[in-house]
């Protein structure tokens, strides 16, 4: 989108005086979706203690935050977990919630091997399985926001390894990806 403005300015030395006209045109830019899943604290990344044996634990801040300048819908979220434990790591978020319920945002779990690259901000092209919560459905920022707020981590092994878990998150307008 192009859009265009007129600025215009008088010249005036005291004996001779014109008028120019400045022409400004602004071109509109598609800013993607940003993400911060520590909230209002610093920075954008967020760490949480699981203990085995205690339950799924909160994996994102409670006040997780998604905006978009210029989009007020998202079509979808992806979540992904590297350093991934088998079938027993387990990503959920709140089913009974009434935009999942409706089916207004669709979520799906998933374990899948993937080829690593730099988009998922890896340095190698191995082969790695991962477990993926996708969520799809055009939403709003707020309803998000709100799905993404109830992200839950879990591990149902006895003894799961103590590799430390990376969720890497990614969420779409439409257009751009976080």
């Amino acid at each position: 989108d192009w859009s265009s403005d007129v600025c215009s300015s008088d010249l005036d030395d005291g004996e001779h005086s014109a008028v120019a006209d400045i022409f400004i045109t602004f071109k509109a830019v598609n800013d993607p979706p940003f993400l911060d899943v520590n909230g209002d604290a610093p920075g954008s990344d967020y760490t949480v203690e699981y203990t085995e044996e205690k339950g799924a634990v909160g994996a994102v801040d409670p006040k997780l935050t998604l905006r978009d300048s210029d989009d007020e819908l998202m079509v979808s979220a992806e979540i992904r977990i590297t350093a991934y434990d088998g079938a027993d790591d387990v990503l959920s978020i709140d089913t009974a919630d009434d935009l999942i319920t409706s089916k207004k945002i669709t979520a799906v779990y998933t374990v899948e091997k993937i080829t690593v690259d730099k988009y998922w901000e890896f340095d190698t092209n191995n082969v790695v399985q991962v477990g993926i919560m996708k969520l799809t459905g055009d939403a709003t920022v707020a309803e998000y926001q709100r799905i993404l707020r109830t992200l839950k981590y879990d591990n149902t092994l006895d003894e799961p390894t103590d590799t430390d878990r990376l969720l890497q998150f990614r969420v779409n307008d439409g257009k751009l990806n976080s």
